[in-house]
């Protein structure tokens, strides 16, 4: 007479959610680290469930697939994150790929993130200027209406004209300077989105290679 064998387990490892890459990084940082002390609490519970030994009554019952076991603090956190019906060893190996591809997205839109506020400090620099310049020019024809109008003060009126002239060209070339630094900027920025990419290709790369 063959003892009767439990059915296996009906449900399935619900995937853990998915990080948003246009989440802020203070919202990623808290997700992170639940993640982190989700899966922390998880492989001591693990390592306390191998060293427990076997009682004799547990020793004679019939063997069947056992779940993987769960904190329940974990459950109560996110019920969804493990599951505690799943009989493989290496479920939890999934959740550490998920966490090094959620790192890199964070990384990554992080240093976007970073790169587009500089740009964006940049460009009002360059109209704030650009307005103090206009504001100079127009000082400029009034100074010159006024020279036209004053002949007494003509040679004066020139010499303060000059002088609004050279720092109008000086600050010209301040201006280039900012847009060149810019582009720099800007090709920096395509170079480590660029290596960001890589990264996450090797990493999509390393995910589907099988487990041994």
């Amino acid at each position: 007479m063959t003892s009767p064998t439990n059915p296996p387990p009906s449900s399935s490892p619900s995937p853990s959610p998915s990080p948003s890459p246009n989440s802020s990084p203070k919202t990623l940082s808290v997700q992170l680290s639940e993640i982190l002390s989700m899966t922390n609490t998880f492989q001591d519970d693990n390592r306390h469930s191998s060293a427990s030994p076997e009682t004799p009554a547990e020793s004679s019952r019939p063997s069947s697939p056992s779940a993987s076991p769960v904190p329940s603090n974990v459950m109560r956190t996110n019920p969804t994150f493990f599951s505690t019906a799943t009989p493989d060893p290496f479920y939890a190996s999934g959740h550490y790929r998920s966490i090094t591809k959620f790192i890199f997205q964070a990384l990554g839109q992080r240093i976007r993130d970073e790169a587009e506020a500089k740009m964006k400090t940049s460009e009002i620099l360059m109209y704030e200027r650009s307005a103090e310049l206009q504001a100079e020019l127009r000082i400029l024809i009034e100074l010159r209406m006024k020279s036209n109008k004053q002949e007494d003060d003509l040679e004066e009126m020139e010499k303060k004209v000059e002088e609004a002239e050279k720092k109008v060209e000086e600050a010209q070339k301040k201006v280039e300077e900012a847009q060149k630094n810019l582009k720099e900027a800007q090709k920096k920025v395509k170079e480590v989105v660029k290596e960001i990419e890589e990264a996450q290709k090797k990493v999509k790369e390393v995910l589907k290679e099988p487990e041994v």
